[in-house]
């Protein structure tokens, strides 16, 4: 059988969701675990955490690759199998140099260049056509309509920066650092772009697991507009016991962990159609990274918000403030067929479903 027509049935595909889920809930609540014994909540020991939530940003991404090995699909073509264990690679040395402080700083030295070398190495095979179409059943390759890579993460931030600046204008917060308006963005630029060349890894993280391999599934099992958004409440909930712990919405553990589910349904319908537009995982990566590094720049700069839950940006009133946009791209034509991935077979109920 080609490999590019390989098709899985929903059996299978209900079985590499349940192997994915345990571990990736597994490991990072276990990581979880051992930093609460370790260094007590986030908010008593912030910077000791900081470490392991990024290590815990490799895991979705990790587990997804280690299913494709497990299950032998046929998105492991040559080039991805290239870009996978350069992504391995930086896994490993951020483990090492978490665990091993004797020799983080050498190690550190080697996480940065796999960093660059990975990054350099995914624009290389994109170069060309026949690299590209080898990237397509993993959603490596940059995908289709190159122009949405600008104007849609321009959108994103507009709405986030209307949503912060709400806070002000209702009188929920108030900027706790100053500068004028060049400045924030020449930052904003200049974090963005480090960032991407530099960070990317930890984005990648979330997303290939996320908004590639699992969501590829879940379409399969409940159909795209359901897929997604249950996707979006995994993602959250995944994030619970930090929440709980304070992150994000501190003094909030249940509504925090609401909120934060609420969050990341509503966000990842963005990142979802994102990914449904371009038919690549690298727009949502870039989303993903405008909202952690631009979202906290904007908030900072122009309206931190007094409550975390009843407010704009990432609380209750941003969540409804994003939602109003979330709903429109639902009725996009763009979730027709699962994306390309749901081709409907002769008998009625059945699916033939392309996966990754």
């Amino acid at each position: 059988m080609n490999k590019m027509n390989k098709m899985g049935n929903k059996g299978d595909l209900i079985k590499e969701t349940l192997v994915f889920l345990a571990l990736v809930f597994g490991i990072t609540y276990g990581l979880n675990l051992f930093g609460y014994l370790s260094f007590g909540s986030y908010l008593e020991s912030p910077t000791s955490w900081v470490p392991l939530l990024q290590i815990e940003m490799f895991i979705p991404a990790a587990v997804a690759i280690f299913c494709l090995y497990l299950f032998r699909h046929p998105s492991l073509t040559g080039k991805s199998k290239i870009f996978f264990s350069i992504f391995s690679l930086v896994v490993l040395s951020g483990i090492i140099g978490v665990a091993a402080k004797s020799v983080a700083q050498y190690v550190s030295l080697i996480w940065q260049a796999l960093v660059v070398i990975g990054f350099v190495s995914i624009i290389a095979l994109n170069l060309k056509k026949r690299w590209r179409d080898d990237l397509k059943l993993s959603r490596l390759s940059f995908g289709k309509r190159p122009g949405f890579y600008v104007y849609f993460p321009l959108i994103f931030i507009v709405l986030f920066a209307v949503s912060v600046y709400l806070n002000l204008f209702f009188g929920l917060g108030a900027p706790v650092k100053q500068t004028d308006s060049m400045t924030l963005l020449l930052t904003i630029i200049q974090t963005v772009l480090l960032t991407i060349v530099l960070g990317w890894p930890l984005y990648f993280g979330e997303e290939y697991g996320w908004r590639a391999y699992l969501q590829d599934r879940m379409i399969g099992i409940f159909g795209s507009i359901k897929g997604v958004v249950l996707v979006g409440v995994i993602w959250g909930l995944w994030h619970a016991p930090v929440i709980a712990m304070g992150y994000n919405y501190p003094g909030n553990p249940l509504l925090g962990v609401i909120t934060m589910t609420l969050f990341c349904v509503v966000i990842g319908i963005y990142y979802s159609f994102a990914v449904f537009k371009t038919g690549s995982v690298w727009i949502a990566v870039l989303l993903h990274i405008i909202t952690n590094t631009v979202g906290p720049l904007l908030i900072d700069y122009i309206a931190y918000a007094a409550d975390p839950i009843f407010s704009f940006g990432m609380g209750i009133y941003g969540i409804a403030f994003f939602a109003i946009p979330a709903l429109l791209m639902l009725k996009s034509d763009v979730w027709r067929g699962g994306g390309a991935l749901i081709k409907r077979g002769v008998k009625n109920d059945e699916k033939q479903i392309f996966i990754q």
